[in-house]
């Protein structure tokens, strides 16, 4: 029996706004484990931060590890079938269910690690049958920061789903651009890229939380992005979403965006000579 198997990898971008530090996030991520907060997912699923390991003072090279776990939430005021009679099930059977509130079927484990040099966080967003889409992941972590944001301890926390390497590249690479929209969310840029610190001036200096620009094509003909247009498309794909209307080679309409196509690499455990987390750290350290 092979003990090799595939898992997906996804990543996501966690910026907050001034003040911050490495210390800032870690010390983020410690406050949102101690609210013990049940995200819904859906009408179906539940999620918390099960499990959280690593550093509480912030040293150079230190991560955050941990698991997200995801549960079905059931509502046991919603009808419940009944398949030997194949009828919606009477109230008298209903009652018969004793299922503590606190125990929650269909556990899931979903592994990360957190780098808080570079505010993002790599997690396993599939492996065998549990998994966890990469924009659910985001809207876990928005939620619970902003908990902490809404009672005053930390400034606005933005989470945005790492978009696959390829995405903005054949977005712009369409025969015809009719449309380009592009959402800037301030970025993080204390020990970011040369553009990404640019930017994040920009937004600051005209007191901005967000830049939107939309460029619109002339009648029949293609939108052509100069230097400075790609260069603020990179950052927002990261930090907010860029999304087109156009054209492929077969003149067939085209509607894509960032957060459509996040990232899912796959990579491969063997389980003889490492486990999902090995592999998870060595994804988030550009392995």
């Amino acid at each position: 029996m092979s003990l090799t198997r595939t898992i997906k990898i996804s990543a996501l971008n966690i910026a907050m706004h001034q003040p911050h530090s490495p210390q800032r996030y870690v010390s983020l991520f410690h406050d949102a484990k101690k609210l013990g907060q049940l995200v819904r997912l859906g009408s179906l699923h539940g999620t918390m931060l099960g499990s959280l390991s690593g550093v509480k003072e912030y040293t150079k090279g230190a991560v955050l590890t941990g698991e997200i776990y995801r549960f079905v939430k059931l509502d046991a005021n919603e009808p419940w079938f009944n398949i030997e009679t194949l009828e919606e099930a009477t109230e008298n059977e209903v009652d018969g269910i004793k299922i503590p509130s606190h125990l929650l079927p269909h556990l899931q484990r979903i592994e990360f690690v957190f780098r808080p040099d570079v505010h993002e966080l790599w997690f396993v967003s599939q492996d065998r049958d549990d998994r966890l889409g990469p924009q659910a992941a985001a809207k876990f972590f928005q939620s619970l920061f902003d908990r902490l944001v809404d009672s005053g301890k930390y400034p606005r926390v933005e989470v945005t789903a790492v978009p696959d390497h390829e995405t903005l590249d054949q977005m712009l690479s369409l025969r015809k651009v009719e449309k380009l929209t592009i959402e800037l969310k301030r970025p993080n840029a204390d020990d970011a890229a040369k553009e990404e610190a640019r930017w994040l001036k920009q937004l600051e200096k005209q007191k901005a939380r967000k830049m939107t620009v939309e460029l619109v094509a002339e009648k029949g003909d293609s939108v052509v992005p100069d230097e400075e247009t790609r260069s603020l498309a990179t950052v927002a794909s990261k930090n907010g979403n860029v999304s087109v209307v156009g054209r492929n080679e077969l003149g067939t309409r085209v509607e894509e965006s960032t957060k459509a196509k996040p990232l899912m690499k796959p990579a491969l455990v063997d389980s003889e000579l490492e486990t999902s987390l090995d592999v998870l750290r060595r994804a988030a350290f550009g392995g």
